[in-house]
């Protein structure tokens, strides 16, 4: 019997494109204030960037609008390493925490770019919809629960939260690629930290040969 392929769970924002700079110059435009990609401590982005709840939703507003959507950059190395897992038979899965309304906006910029992956879920990540929430066309949000089932081999995530529930509850293998808000967290057995898609696919490359992690 063959074995079954290597599943990989891969975040969109700040995992496969940078949209936490994007975000910050939408916070000087609409709002005047400045902050730097490095004081960004907590995705909690009230706190953060110093936003109350209605300037908050407003600012979420802009954020995901379409023509915003579509200026986020690839990190580097992200779409070339997606490629590489697809040529040698690994189904990536692109996991995102965005409203599911973004739904086309996000498939326009996957298909602009040519982003190579298996499927495209829309998870509750934040407990935003409090169970599944369905779209008109179909796509719903997935409670985190029910990411145990898809039966993942590792995920690569850059939120903290999502990450300790991912390793801790789920018991998926993280990569956590680096970023100012998700510091506090250590390297665990089960959570790497990762500065670049290098070092992403060197975790891969260890998990794949023969199920464990080194350090």
């Amino acid at each position: 019997m063959m074995a079954a392929p290597k599943r990989v769970y891969v975040d969109l924002d700040d995992v496969i494109c940078e949209t936490g700079p994007d975000l910050l110059a939408l916070l000087e435009k609409h709002f005047g204030r400045r902050v730097e990609l490095e004081d960004v401590s907590t995705w909690d982005l009230g706190v953060s960037l110093g936003l109350d709840q209605q300037e908050l939703r407003q600012f979420m507003h802009y954020a995901h609008e379409p023509h915003v959507l579509q200026q986020h950059r690839p990190k580097p190395g992200a779409l070339e390493q997606l490629a590489r897992w697809n040529n040698v038979g690994v189904e990536v899965w692109i996991v995102t925490g965005r409203p599911t309304q973004t739904y086309s906006a996000t498939r326009d910029w996957l298909a602009a770019r040519d982003v190579v992956h298996t499927r495209l879920v829309f998870a509750d990540k934040y407990g935003n919809y409090g169970g599944l929430q369905e779209m008109t066309d179909g796509v719903q949000a997935m409670p985190m629960e029910q990411i145990a089932g898809l039966r993942f081999d590792i995920a690569v995530e850059d939120s903290a939260a999502v990450a300790a529930v991912l390793r801790d509850e789920l018991e998926i293998p993280v990569a956590l690629i680096d970023q100012p808000w998700n510091r506090q967290m250590e390297s665990t057995p089960r959570l790497r930290r990762c500065q670049s898609w290098e070092d992403v696919d060197l975790m891969c490359g260890d998990l794949f040969a023969d199920g464990t992690l080194r350090a």
